[in-house]
């Protein structure tokens, strides 16, 4: 008789705290409301270098833009940056269009799972995605909103979903992150 009254009275305070906070984003490789990619055939992708975009990041929020960085794959690690810009805080993530079965994507794979399983691999490519510099709503709380950012533990402030690898190169030396 006991456990059935505990189990009711704790179902009863999960649906009261559930009803106080709202979430609105769970999933930070695929952020809520996301648009769908757009065919790339039929617009003008702007080309704007890496640095540029983590420096303003509001001004490029939610573009569709073309840029040249280098992606550093491992453990709870897929990770954009570049050497002219010391940051390390854009998550990289794939659009669900991606193809990953382009001769780009392949050597892609190939440079990036080189190796032993907890090694860090990098390559410097040339991508076109959708690059999000603003955070996400994580929920609201009475007058409160809350928010989390991108990636492994929310700990990244941008992500750039890829659509389209135009260009894949082995990291230069001068710009391995160790």
């Amino acid at each position: 008789m006991l456990k059935p009254l505990l189990l009711t009275l704790l179902l009863a305070a999960s649906a009261v705290l559930a009803g106080a906070q709202v979430p609105v984003a769970t999933n930070t490789s695929a952020p809520v409301n996301s648009a769908p990619a757009p065919d790339l055939s039929k617009i003008q992708v702007p080309t704007v270098s890496f640095c540029e975009l983590v420096s303003h990041p509001d001004k490029y929020h939610n573009q569709i833009v073309r840029t040249q960085a280098i992606v550093y794959y491992g453990f709870e690690a897929s990770v954009l940056y570049h050497a002219n810009c010391d940051r390390f805080d854009t998550w990289a993530a794939y659009d669900a269009s991606y193809d990953g079965k382009t001769k780009e994507a392949k050597k892609l794979y190939k440079m990036l799972t080189k190796g032993n399983s907890g090694d860090y691999n990098s390559a410097q490519v040339v991508i076109v995605g959708r690059f999000l510099g603003q955070k996400q709503v994580a929920y609201r709380l009475k007058d409160k909103t809350y928010y989390m950012g991108y990636g492994h533990m929310n700990m990244f402030d941008y992500q750039l979903t890829i659509v389209q690898l135009d260009d894949v190169q082995p990291t230069p030396r001068d710009a391995i992150r160790r």
